[in-house]
């Protein structure tokens, strides 16, 4: 029975990943960066190779190309010849001391003049100590032993190994070269497929290479077929498409129903930062978008991206950003009609109808205490809306999000409909000095809607003082107020 179970064992096919399967074995095989590529041509023919630098983003085949290099420089004697190192290892002072130190004193027959060659991939995580042990061993060996090393950013390589070494940038691989790589790949694996899969594989890998030829084999084994949906079920991302429709609504002017798009990317589980990338990269390459508009729309991404990484991560965050787009969609199209550049509205209130609610205000003091002590959550407990006319001018409070008041009327409803389990919202403008200041009207808006609907889990205040207020009171205080 054992000999039988080691035989079935025997017969069992263990396939390679794909990536190592494919991995260039020359030169002349790698994708992309060609002017790079004949520079390190020119190298392995002459047979002088000097110290080296690649850096440049993962997957784009900075590795690869020295692998290729050090084999057609040193043939036969490549597994003599070769030092590797990578972020695996110990390669700290005492490994650039003993291990490296002791390979380059090592005798080897090489072909006649070629060197023994040290590779250090992802050499920018190497410690300051071993970088400086490493510069003068890279002096001493230099007759025997030439350095190749691989980072994604060169300046995190010391000046003075930088000056030792020529530096080759790679780029981010293009999409028809991802393309061309990949249908080679699905021809000699027989993967079935469609245009949808290869262009959501090209989406997902973002110039990478290796990370395009992983998705390939993870659908295909997962699936049997790779088509687009497979392709995200895989790489769990937001689906493109459902952005896309998303931003048709803004464009349109349809908030609820961009609303209730970005409401389902979120119920799907998608984190704020999953999200707001996935957008960003929607709207880069988005055809029906206006130019203008599109820069408006990556503006407005990039603030939010700012409050996601801050830790502003709740579901009223991204709301912010759907009416941030609805207002720059309303601006151009504006200017369009006139015929002129956008600009502010003169009067944003001019033509609403009066509110009903009087809100009451809460004290600087008070909120501060809030963020200082953690006594109440941002985005649980409360929320502060910043109603200004532009995106968070010079100061900003911590975890404050952005409606300004001339997009708030129209999308009160949302706007509730998002914010009403948070028990306090804290609306504030420039100085929430008047009755008819954005703040304060803003407030009334939003508790209109709330009495309407007989909603008493949420309820509108204003921040007695504005932003200019606070600003006086806390603007040394890095944890009360961001300088922008």
């Amino acid at each position: 029975m054992s000999s039988k179970g080691k035989e079935s064992a025997n017969e069992i096919p263990y396939e390679l990943p794909w990536v190592e399967k494919y991995r260039p074995k020359t030169l002349d095989e790698i994708v992309g960066n060609s002017e790079t590529i004949e520079r390190l041509k020119v190298i392995a023919r002459d047979g002088n190779c000097p110290h080296i630098i690649i850096s440049g983003l993962p997957g784009i085949g900075k590795t690869t190309s020295i692998h290729c290099l050090a084999h057609q420089l040193l043939g036969d004697a490549y597994k003599e010849g070769v030092l590797e190192l990578n972020a695996s290892d110990e390669r700290g002072i005492d490994v650039v001391r003993n291990k490296i130190k002791a390979f380059a004193q090592k005798k080897v027959t090489l072909p006649p003049g070629r060197h023994k060659i040290v590779i250090l991939d992802e050499a920018d995580s190497m410690t300051a100590g071993a970088q400086q042990a490493l510069r003068r061993t890279m002096e001493i060996y230099s007759n025997t032993t030439r350095f190749a090393l691989a980072c994604n950013m060169s300046n995190k390589i010391i000046e003075p190994i930088q000056s030792r070494c020529a530096i080759l940038r790679y780029a981010k691989l293009r999409d028809q070269e991802i393309l061309k790589r990949l249908l080679e790949i699905c021809e000699m694996e027989k993967v079935q497929y469609n245009d949808d899969g290869l262009t959501a594989l090209i989406f997902t890998s973002e110039g990478d290479m290796r990370q395009a030829i992983n998705n390939l084999q993870s659908t295909q084994s997962g699936f049997g077929f790779v088509s687009g949906d497979n392709v995200f079920k895989v790489c769990d991302q937001p689906h493109p498409i459902l952005v896309q429709a998303m931003l048709r609504s803004c464009l349109k002017g349809d908030v609820n129903s961009a609303m209730e798009k970005l409401t389902e990317l979120w119920d799907q589980g998608y984190s704020a930062v999953d999200i707001v990338v996935t957008i960003f990269r929607v709207v880069k390459t988005f055809d029906e978008l206006p130019e203008y508009t599109k820069l408006e729309y990556i503006k407005e991404i990039g603030f939010t991206h700012m409050r996601v990484l801050e830790g502003v991560v709740g579901h009223h965050i991204i709301l912010r950003l759907i009416l941030a787009f609805d207002r720059a969609s309303q601006a151009f199209s504006m200017a369009d009609q006139s015929n002129a550049t956008p600009s502010a509205t003169p009067s944003w209130a001019a033509g609403l109808p009066e509110p009903l609610s009087a809100p009451e205000g809460i004290t600087a003091e008070t909120l501060a205490e809030f963020i200082k002590t953690g006594s109440k959550t941002s985005g649980k407990d409360y929320v502060v809306v910043d109603v200004r006319r532009t995106d968070f001018e010079n100061y900003a409070i911590p975890g404050a999000i952005n409606l300004p008041a001339q997009s708030f009327y129209p999308t009160r409803t949302g706007v509730v409909s998002v914010l009403s389990n948070i028990p306090l919202v804290i609306f504030h403008c420039q100085s929430c000095g008047s009755l008819t200041s954005r703040g304060r009207t803003v407030a009334a808006y939003y508790q209109d809607v709330l009495n309407e609907k007989g909603i008493t889990t949420s309820k509108a205040l204003y921040l007695e003082g504005g932003i200019k207020g606070w600003i006086e009171k806390y603007k040394d205080d890095g944890s009360l107020a961001i300088k922008l």
